[in-house]
């Protein structure tokens, strides 16, 4: 970070690490662990950096630079975090959190659009790029490339730094670097620290993780235990959508592991394979953005399965993957010719296999207050954690927007739906297969439901835009708004006209001086 390629200077590095070394106090308390200085695990040679350029153990949570006003604030939310916990452990009123103001928030938002960024000249280009395209291709985010830092403001700066690493958010004092260095290349890797600058936090981050994920504290390299604080919900906005394990911001199963075992387990053992991927954005990634930067441009389209109004497209709704439709009312077809809607019986097992290089996309549905038990005898993929890009995803829970269970080895695996809808996505090699059978639960209506499942109601009649109403006035009635000057996702301006009596006066007078009186929002 001394290198000439950092905004540190030798004190402010001094006093960053000195920081660190306290929130790493802190969180040791929170979570039971024993600490051990910072600047001490600098002196010992570590091969982490070189293993995991996305986990700099000087770095908050392994590529973040906080600046002066950011980390105060950090350790400001966990000293606060510490006193609620010593708090409940000495059965202790609990203070109330200090109120923060959106000046001070981490996340701040870019509000010019489209954004300047410049390239290093030894930063990998085409990675850099493919990084970019992510978020431009599937948000309303717009990137601009300059040639020079001087005289363009707030913006990114593109660098081979020892590392991968980024600000959080818009700091807002010119360029702002985002390092993307070896083995930072992936597209996944360079859309995760765009994802920071942007003003995304961790995944495992966030103040409900604890419903979610365990953090394996036996597991973490003494001193590090900072590396796993909690955002709190003062702070972190999450816009209403359910914690993603499958999102490009998610720590991977062993990051800070000080003996190869994990430091990351899901509550759901099923999920295990799905957390650290970097193959890219997933769709609860995109979803997440677009609320943030383009919501206010969001028409009632009335999008089913968890989609929404595409901003780049305003008579479309955005859907996950797997389904299709103006409205994500469908399937999405594929080229191996495969998947379909599936209705489940009850009483007998029916069976659901698939081999073979390919995409295939199965929803299998229920009656209404049903949930659907799945039996998965048979998983053949390459096994990685992550999952590769061949495996058997499977969503169930009530969301089935968000990514699911990402199967790709083990042994039998039973699930059983939270809605009275679950989507199967397969994504195969010429090696691979899998086999499952299938039914809804309870096998009869007679058994009951003791805890009713969320159900799913198809929308049977599409929406109609209300028409805009003339009100009567003594000078006469307002036209109909004209179209916005800008499309979806953008900021225009509408108008609209009518005569006053003062003007039909003019009129009579000089009738082609005056055509009426506008009104525009």
């Amino acid at each position: 970070l001394l290198n000439g390629q950092s905004t540190f200077t030798r004190e402010s590095l001094e006093k960053f690490l000195d920081d660190m070394d306290r929130l790493d106090a802190i969180e040791s308390k929170i979570l039971g662990v024993q600490h051990s200085g910072i600047k001490e695990r600098l002196r010992r040679p570590n091969q982490t950096e070189e293993e995991q350029p996305d986990m700099l153990p000087f770095l908050f949570e392994g590529d973040i630079i906080l600046n002066e006003e950011q980390m105060n604030e950090i350790l400001s939310e966990a000293e606060e975090q510490l006193e609620a916990k010593e708090a409940k452990d000495e059965n202790r009123a609990v203070k109330e959190p200090r109120q923060r103001t959106l000046s001070s928030s981490l996340a701040g938002r870019w509000s010019q659009m489209p954004i300047p960024y410049k390239l290093s000249s030894n930063v990998d280009r085409n990675a850099v790029m493919a990084g970019i395209r992510q978020w431009q291709d599937n948000t309303c985010i717009k990137f601009r490339q300059v040639y020079s830092t001087s005289g363009q403001g707030n913006m990114l700066e593109f660098i081979k730094g020892n590392g991968c690493y980024s600000n959080i958010g818009r700091v807002g004092r010119g360029a702002q670097q985002v390092s993307i260095g070896r083995g930072c290349e992936s597209v996944g890797t360079v859309a995760h620290e765009i994802g920071h600058a942007l003003g995304f936090y961790h995944e495992q981050a966030r103040f409900d993780r604890d419903s979610f994920i365990r953090v394996m504290t036996q597991n973490i390299q003494n001193g590090l235990a900072g590396q796993f604080s909690k955002q709190s919900a003062q702070r972190m906005q999450t816009f209403g959508i359910r914690y993603d394990y499958g999102s490009v911001m998610h720590y991977g199963s062993k990051g800070f592991s000080t003996n190869g075992r994990n430091t990351i387990e899901t509550i759901d053992r099923n999920y295990q394979s799905t957390i650290g991927q970097r193959f890219g954005l997933s769709f609860a990634n995109v979803k997440m953005m677009n609320k943030a930067y383009c919501g206010g441009q969001f028409v009632n389209l009335n999008c089913q399965n968890g989609g929404y109004p595409d901003p780049k497209d305003c008579s479309k709704c955005r859907c996950t993957d797997g389904v299709a439709g103006r409205t994500c009312n469908q399937m999405r077809s594929t080229r191996t010719k495969c998947g379909q809607l599936i209705r489940a019986s009850t009483g007998t097992l029916q069976t659901l296999s698939q081999s073979g290089a390919g995409e295939c996309n199965y929803m299998i549905t229920a009656p209404a207050g049903r949930r659907i038990v799945l039996d998965i005898s048979s998983l053949r993929f390459a096994s990685g954690a992550p999952c590769p890009s061949a495996f058997l995803e499977v969503r169930y829970a009530n969301d089935i927007s968000v990514t699911g269970a990402r199967l790709c080895s083990g042994s039998r695996v039973r699930i059983t739906s939270q809605s009275n809808q679950v989507i199967v996505l397969y994504r195969g090699s010429y090696r691979s297969s899998f086999s499952l059978r299938y039914r809804y639960d309870p096998p009869t209506p007679s058994g009951g439901v003791t805890s009713p499942p969320q159900t799913r109601r198809p929308i049977t009649q599409r929406p109609t835009r209300p028409a805009t109403r003339a009100t009567p006035s003594p000078g006469g009635q307002w036209t109909q708004w004209s179209p916005c000057s800008s499309p979806c996702g953008g900021c225009g301006t509408q108008s609209r006209q009518r005569n006053t009596p003062f003007v039909a006066y003019l009129k009579s007078i000089h009738p082609f001086l005056i055509s009426g009186l506008s009104a525009s929002k």
